[in-house]
Formats: structure tokens, C-alpha cells, sequence
């Protein structure tokens, strides 16, 4: 027997159509003239406000927020079976109807779709306007920049869709949307849109906050750097950059390869240094179903899936010297096998490779083979220290700053001039990277709107300067130089002292002082219970 037809309605059925009932009622009765002598429902005095009606859909403390849709429209049926479909769906409703109302939910909430009907009331209360809503887009925008703006209309007009469009919208949904589907879908693909617009910005902003940070700057060390890589960039031949660690490395060959021929093709970074020295050979050359155990299918190596453009080989001196041999052949030939294959793979990429070593005393060790040396340095290319183009930090601390003011959403800090005296007498071991680094942690914690200043600087970033500069006369003394050489001292001890178990005699003969002396210097530290 079958099931009553109540029964084999959805849930979601059946709240769609008591809030389209529910709706149709409050609009008749508000419509019907009052009558001498007989009390109506729905006559009573109403306060004279914006309709705005949030319905927050329950969750546990910890689960993910869900996304806010607002459904603006005059039509109160069209608001109460939105908020149903829209609920069912999983998703966070509020309704407004007016453009008014709509802005002030978009001003305290963080709404990711709104769903604005084109005949609109600019106020409760006031006549709906024929095009209130296309003229509201830029409002909303303002308001809610991250949201995706889904127009809804009566009519299936083109002209206007494409007007919303212009503005600012992202799609057209034509009333009335039947099934209930239809309009789920549309915000389904708003927030996917959103998703994705949102990650495009992101990723450009962090492509535009690298283009030049490591090499940025005027001195001449880094021009000369800058037009070798121009020079470079339009050949095809095999680069080694060599430097520090921290000086840019990567950068210079994301460089190469952006202005190079091969820029349509992939750029693929391999840092040989990070992979176990099991891996090193099918990560690079790939292997064949069957090669070793675990194998279970075939897959490419690096040398494959940078085919048509540029392959980074970083810490090029940690490669073992048994593979040494394969890469110079393949440099030679063109050409390689995977593991476990016997079928010859043409090599059609431009190698760059990176070292922070001396690989002319590695060849004087045995390390490194000569003959793989003189194949990669084709053309070499060595990146300056930060140390050597100290007229450069200004302009990597205001490159820095505004970066992680903006990832932080931060107001860009100003930044005192003895900050940047200070850092030009640093003579950065850790290069640009610990630039970067020491800015990072300036911006994160500094209030928002207050200046960067000397005293927030660590004072190993100030002693050089205090040391390197004109100390006033012995008499006056130099508070900020005490208050450092104080703190190296105290660090210096407490290493020792760590270093020699805590026994005081031991650590008072590696610093080569008398024990008495040490315990005097303990003391005045406030170290002695130590």
C-alpha cells in the first residue's frame, strides 16, 4: 500500500510551501481594507523600519562558518521561500527589502552572495523604482567586496543583464526559478566564484610582492646582477648562480625563465639537498612500472614535466657523484632513461642550477666532478651578499613593509630613520631572507598606527650601529651601547655556563677570566642563583 502523499513529501517541499503560504496570507490581510466594528489580523500598528529578518542556521562552537547569502527583494513570498531553499541547502540566510536594508546587513556582517532583485524600494516603505537595484551594485560592492552579486528579474532581459554585469555582477537568475534547484545552483557557482576570484587576487598580490624583493635595489652590485640576467634570459644556455643562502637564488632563475624564451613553459624547482638520496635519481629521471619495490606504475621525473621550459636544480653541490654522471650525460646528449626503462626520452628543457657551496674546492676534494662543472657553468652568475649592498636596505624594508601590511591588513607603519641606520650597519648573515624575516615579526607586532622605531629593533640589530657611530665623551655615557654590551654579556655567560654543565670554574676558564671575577660579573648580572 502506497504511503500517504504527506509522508512522501521532502521536508524541504513541505517548509517551501507553508512559508509561501504563510507569506501569501500576511500580504492578503495586510491588503484588505479595515472594517468599522471588526478587528482584523495583521491590521495592528506596525513600526515604521526597514524589513531585515537574519535567519542564522544552527551550528556546533568549531565548526567552518557557513556562507552568508542575502536575499534582497520587496516580495515577502519571494524573501520566505528563498530563506527556506536556502537553509535546506546548508547555507547562512538573511533577507533585506530595500537597498537600505541590504546595506545595513552588508555593513555588519561578512556576506559571500547577494541575491538583489532589480525592481527595488530604495527605503521600507517607499515604491519600488524600476532599476533600484542594477543602481545599487556599486553600494554593495562598497560595502561587501568580497560577495558575488546574483541579480534576480521578472523578465528575461538581455540588455539588463548585461548592464549588471557591467557593474558589477556576476550573474542573471530569471523569477520565477522552478525547481527550487535553480537558485541553490546559482549560489553554489557565486561562492565558487567568489572562491576562485578571491584566490587569483591573493596569488597576484603575492606574485606583485616578490616581483623584485630579493632583487630589488640600486647599488651597482645589483645592477650589474640585473643586466647579467637580462643578457642571459634571452639565450637558452645552462646557468649556475651561485651565493649565499638568502641572497635570491631562486628568484634570479624565476627571473631567467619569466624574460627567457621558455617563459610560456613551466619553470619546475627541484632542491636536490631536501630529497632522500633514494628519490634523488626518480625524481629527476622518473621510473618505469616494476623498477623497484613500491613501484606500482609509471611516473615522470622532473626533466619530463618541465618539458618546453626551465628546470631548477637547487643545491646542486649535494648532489651524490654516482648521479653526477647521469645528469652530465643528459646535459651532454640531450637525452636520458628512466629508472627501470630502456626507452630513450629526448631532454628538451633549459637547466639552471643553484649552489650556495664553492664548487672549485669541492672539485679539489673529490666532490664534485669537474667536467659537470664546466656544463653548468656556461654562463655563472653570482648573487652579492646583503652585507655588500647595504644601500639597499631602505628600499627592501619599504618593499617588505608593504607586503605583510597588506597580508596582515594592516595600515603600512612608517618607519623611523634610525631603524634603517641601524639595519645599514647589520651585517646580515642570513641576507635578504632574515631582512624579510626581522620586518615580518616588526609588523605583527606593532599596534596598528604606530611608527616602527629604534627601541623596537632586538639589540643585536643595534649594537653595530652604536659601535660603528660617534659615542659621546666618557663622562656622558651611552645608555643604549651599555644596555647591549650588557646583553651580549649576559648571553655570552649563560652560554658557557650551559656549555660546561653550570660549573662556574669551567666557564670562567673558557672565557679566560679568574673565577673571582666571574663571580663578581654573576652577581652584578643578577645571575648568581643561576
Amino acid at each position: 500500500m502506497c504511503a500517504p502523499v504527506d509522508e512522501r513529501l521532502s521536508l524541504a517541499r513541505k517548509r517551501r510551501t507553508v512559508a509561501w503560504v504563510v507569506a501569501w496570507l500576511r500580504r492578503s490581510i495586510a491588503q484588505t481594507p479595515r472594517r468599522r466594528g471588526r478587528k482584523h489580523l495583521g491590521t495592528c500598528p506596525q513600526p515604521a523600519v526597514p524589513f531585515c529578518r537574519v535567519v542564522t542556521l544552527g551550528r556546533e562552537p568549531g565548526k567552518i562558518r557557513q556562507p552568508v547569502v542575502l536575499v534582497v527583494d520587496d516580495d515577502e513570498a519571494v524573501r520566505a521561500i528563498a530563506e527556506s531553499d536556502l537553509e535546506d541547502a546548508g547555507y547562512d540566510a538573511a533577507t533585506a527589502d530595500s537597498v537600505a536594508a541590504a546595506l545595513g546587513i552588508a555593513s555588519r556582517r561578512n556576506v559571500d552572495v547577494v541575491l538583489l532583485d532589480i525592481v527595488l524600494p530604495p527605503r521600507s516603505g517607499e515604491r519600488a523604482q524600476a532599476r533600484a537595484g542594477i543602481e545599487a551594485i556599486p553600494e554593495l560592492r562598497a560595502a561587501c567586496p568580497a560577495a558575488e552579486i546574483v541579480m534576480l528579474s521578472a523578465h528575461d532581459c538581455a540588455q539588463l543583464g548585461m548592464e549588471a554585469v557591467q557593474r558589477g555582477a556576476s550573474d542573471f537568475i530569471v523569477k520565477p526559478y522552478h525547481p527550487a534547484e535553480q537558485l541553490v545552483s546559482a549560489v553554489a557557482r557565486a561562492i565558487e566564484r567568489g572562491r576562485t576570484r578571491r584566490e587569483v587576487t591573493y596569488l597576484r598580490e603575492e606574485v606583485d610582492a616578490l616581483k623584485g624583493t630579493f632583487l630589488a635595489g640600486k647599488s651597482p652590485a645589483m645592477r650589474q646582477v640585473m643586466d647579467e640576467i637580462r643578457a642571459v634570459a634571452a639565450t637558452d644556455a645552462t646557468v649556475l648562480l651561485t651565493g649565499e643562502t638568502g641572497t635570491g637564488k631562486e628568484l634570479a632563475a624565476r627571473a631567467i625563465h619569466a624574460q627567457g624564451p621558455r617563459k610560456d613553459g613551466p619553470f619546475v624547482a627541484v632542491n636536490v639537498a631536501s630529497l632522500p638520496k633514494d628519490l634523488v635519481e626518480t625524481t629527476l629521471f622518473g621510473h618505469e612500472r616494476g623498477a623497484f619495490t613500491g613501484a606500482v606504475q609509471s611516473r615522470p621525473g622532473r626533466f619530463e614535466t618541465a618539458r618546453g621550459g626551465t628546470l631548477l636544480l637547487d643545491e646542486i653541490g649535494e648532489l651524490d657523484p654516482s648521479l653526477q654522471v647521469k645528469l652530465l650525460r643528459v646535459l651532454q646528449e640531450g637525452e636520458f632513461e628512466r629508472v627501470g626503462g630502456n626507452k630513450t626520452i629526448p631532454s628538451d628543457v633549459r637547466v639552471i642550477a643553484a649552489t650556495n657551496r664553492d664548487l672549485r674546492e669541492d672539485i679539489r676534494t673529490q666532490r664534485f666532478r669537474q667536467d659537470l662543472y664546466f656544463r653548468l657553468a656556461v654562463v655563472p652568475l653570482a648573487l652579492p651578499p646583503l652585507r655588500e649592498r647595504l644601500q639597499d636596505v631602505p628600499e627592501l624594508v619599504s618593499l617588505f613593509v608593504d607586503r605583510y601590511a597588506r597580508k596582515y591588513a594592516k595600515p603600512p607603519p612608517a618607519v623611523d630613520e634610525k631603524v634603517l641606520d641601524h639595519l645599514r650597519h647589520y651585517d646580515w648573515p642570513g641576507n635578504v631572507r632574515e631582512l624579510e624575516h626581522l620586518v615580518q615579526r616588526l609588523i605583527v607586532l606593532k599596534p596598528p598606527g604606530k611608527a616602527i622605531v629604534a627601541e623596537d629593533l632586538p639589540l643585536e640589530y643595534r649594537g653595530a650601529s652604536l659601535i660603528a657611530g660617534d659615542l659621546p665623551g666618557a663622562g656622558n655615557g651611552n645608555t643604549e651601547l651599555r644596555a647591549w654590551l650588557e646583553a651580549s654579556e649576559r648571553d655570552l655567560i649563560l652560554r658557557m655556563l650551559e656549555r660546561c654543565g653550570g660549573n662556574r670554574h669551567k666557564a670562567a676558564a673558557l672565557l679566560g677570566i679568574h673565577p673571582a671575577t666571574m663571580f663578581r660579573k654573576l652577581n652584578r648580572l643578577g645571575l648568581q642563583e643561576g
